[in-house]
């Protein structure tokens, strides 16, 4: 007989001990949710995510009065050298993403329920979700669906790719967005899409989909989609973490991180349990979450005062035993950029903005194809976004850029464009 059921005497009675220390569950840096439970990032009190662009020299100012103010130029300091990276920026880790969605999705995985045949995977603009996709499909030998180019798209064709498995194989499409066009030819591929792998025609998948996209297509298609699942938001303590381990990871010198503005020290960098500096509460609001902006908006804030250290080779940091470990002082700059909107913002300008932050970028050809205004307006208004720095052009394909996705979606949905809820 069994006697160690649930609430047997047979048990260990619990210790209730005053002196018994909590035990603080271990922070989850990598967590898929369903998408009804994500949580965007909360500002400190007093400070709206909004505004941080234009009040950025105020988020790292902690002094009490003006005498205290520390005076540094910062045309006297020099961008942190590519050597220095590994240790002071934080480390992305896309297999600890695989492993989280593996968490998220295991149920689904190994039930025969073909009612539940897709799982869909919604991700801000610039987020990671399609390269964990692959590396999560790879540890599972699932099928890769990779999207038709634009003009099979633009035919009309209703054919989905021919390299769909059988049932029973598992598949994955890490850029759902990449298979329709904001065009009425476009979008009937990706409906046929939709018929098919909600009734299991093409066994059980896992679809990402940029949630610009994902927010169209629910508009469009009327669909109430289950099984929809997302990051959670990486907040300031996730992203303290990230940046401890990176920090401390150095054999080679001890990073001390000072304030621009001040001189004083931010804390929640060299170690897990120090407090967290409202900065980063700011920086993971303004982000909305997304780790990849996170990372690329701290690394544009560092600085350093020695040009030569970008000219050593990383032995020459090394300490010896007879002497301290090196103390290598990285500057944290006060200062963003951001391209400014023209007052009168052409239609133009908005709606190539939407198109090309719905699809997650396009080659300029298409662009001139599905935008409603003539080709040399397409390309005044691509060279005008482009030269303001909204818009970044890499071997013929237009992004928005990372840096300014959040100001464009902030300016759409001023306008009453769609924008992704996320």
């Amino acid at each position: 007989m069994d006697t160690k059921h649930k609430g047997s005497l047979s048990e260990e009675p619990e210790d209730y001990s005053l002196d018994k220390k909590e035990e603080k569950p271990e922070l989850k840096i990598w967590e898929y949710v369903p998408v009804d439970k994500f949580a965007l990032p909360s500002a400190p009190a007093g400070s709206t995510a909004t505004g941080l662009w234009s009040s950025f020299k105020n988020l790292l100012t902690m002094t009490k009065n003006d005498s205290e103010l520390f005076k540094a130029d910062e045309k006297d300091l020099y961008a942190l050298p590519s050597r220095l990276e590994k240790f002071v920026l934080p480390e992305i880790n896309l297999n600890e993403g695989a492993d989280a969605l593996d968490d998220a999705l295991g149920d689904w995985i190994e039930s025969p329920d073909l009612d539940n045949s897709v799982i869909y995977l919604v991700g801000q603009p610039g987020s990671c979700n399609p390269d964990v996709l692959r590396i999560w499909g790879e540890n599972h030998n699932a099928e890769l669906i990779e999207p038709p180019d634009y003009d099979e798209i633009l035919s009309g064709s209703q054919t989905l790719p021919g390299n769909f498995p059988e049932p029973g194989k598992l598949w994955i499409m890490p850029n759902l967005e990449k298979f329709f066009l904001r065009d009425p030819k476009g979008l009937k591929k990706i409906r046929k899409f939709f018929e098919m792998a909600e009734t299991g025609q093409i066994g059980k998948g896992v679809a990402a989909c940029q949630s610009f996209a994902w927010t169209y297509l629910q508009l469009v298609f009327k669909l109430h989609k289950k099984n929809v699942y997302t990051l959670q938001a990486f907040d300031s303590l996730k992203f303290q973490k990230l940046l401890s381990k990176s920090v401390t990871s150095s054999k080679y010198t001890k990073f001390k991180f000072l304030n621009i503005l001040n001189g004083k020290n931010i804390t929640g960098i060299s170690s897990e349990e120090e407090a967290c500096d409202p900065f980063f509460s700011k920086l993971a609001a303004f982000c909305r979450g997304n780790p990849l902006l996170e990372v690329k908006l701290w690394k544009e804030k560092l600085r350093l005062e020695n040009e030569n250290l970008d000219k050593k080779d990383e032995a020459d940091l090394k300490t010896t035993e007879e002497k301290n470990i090196n103390e290598t002082i990285i500057w944290v700059s006060a200062e963003l950029s951001e391209p400014v909107f023209p007052p009168l913002m052409d239609e133009e300008l908005v709606i190539t903005l939407h198109v090309l932050m719905l699809h997650d970028g396009l080659p300029e050809y298409i662009l001139y194809k599905i935008l409603p205004f003539t080709e040399s307006k397409c390309r005044n208004a691509l060279s005008y976004l482009i030269g303001s720095g909204f818009v970044r052009n890499f071997e013929g394909k237009c992004f928005v850029d990372e840096s300014t996705s959040v100001s464009v979606r902030k300016m759409l949905f001023g306008r009453d464009y769609l924008v992704d809820k996320l």
